[in-house]
């Protein structure tokens, strides 16, 4: 983790995720959760088994967990 907190990305991130109340998540309806289409499609990620997307946006998929 201390590795990932030294990429230039990760201040936009930090940025982000800190105001991510302040985003309109009507356009991905309320997804909660994000990744790219081909990740999704390889099954690889342990939380997006058997998810569908609820919507895509670019090469992204968007889910909504519960």
């Amino acid at each position: 983790m201390d590795l990932l907190l030294t990429l230039p990305q990760a201040e936009y991130a930090m940025r982000l995720a800190r105001n991510m109340h302040k985003v309109n998540t009507e356009v991905i309806n309320q997804a909660t959760h994000y990744m790219t289409v081909k990740l999704w499609k390889t099954g690889k990620v342990k939380w997006a088994r058997g998810q569908k997307p609820v919507a895509f946006w670019g090469s992204h998929a968007f889910f909504k967990l519960k």
